[in-house]
């Protein structure tokens, strides 16, 4: 099992977030521990069975550093864009899959404000799983007043409230995807 680490360090505000770089590794560990366990109890919806989004392993978090030691979720839509690598993912399984994350997301009362247009956070394995990665810029419904968010936050909020979230994440991964749309086409790409 491939796995990623996560070190932040200093009491430096995050400029989008508002909060230190430590505090807000503490929301993205408490971020894993919801999603993990509200994939435990609610399950997959896709068929997949392993979760979208990383698992976390191990962390430590002192008063000027910190880490997350995660599980590996692929290569990110950004990173692939740039190498130029393509992987083969049906529609049905996309669809699929981006409600299983959608569905994961709202029953974790999260929303993740950090996921770009040029598929940054969203990563696809080489089996053509879909993950949501870097949960550091968030808003945990439950647990943030809206009142004490940064502009910014505010900002990225309601862009969010104002886009269709699943023609969106869609959209991104046809970037990178072969798919039943344009497979008699992925015989010559890759010669």
């Amino acid at each position: 099992m491939k796995k990623v680490v996560t070190h932040k360090q200093s009491h430096q505000l995050n400029i989008y977030s508002g909060y230190t770089y430590i505090q807000g590794l503490h929301r993205e560990i408490l971020c894993m521990k919801l999603l993990y366990n509200t994939f435990l109890t609610h399950g997959c919806t896709c068929g997949r069975n392993k979760p979208h989004f990383p698992i976390m392993l191990n962390n430590k978090i002192g008063s000027n550093s910190g880490y997350i030691t995660m599980t590996h979720q692929g290569m990110d839509i950004q990173k692939m864009r740039k190498k130029q690598q393509k992987v083969i993912i049906d529609n049905e399984s996309i669809h699929n899959q981006i409600d299983c994350i959608m569905n994961i997301l709202n029953k974790a009362q999260i929303v993740h404000l950090d996921l770009n247009d040029n598929g940054k956070n969203i990563c696809i394995n080489d089996d053509g799983h879909i993950s949501i990665i870097d949960f550091d810029i968030m808003y945990l419904k439950y647990f943030d007043n809206m009142t004490t968010l940064t502009p910014l936050m505010l900002k990225r909020i309601n862009r969010f409230k104002n886009t269709d979230f699943k023609k969106k994440i869609y959209n991104i991964i046809q970037k990178v995807t072969f798919n039943n749309l344009h497979m008699a086409n992925t015989e010559e790409w890759l010669m």
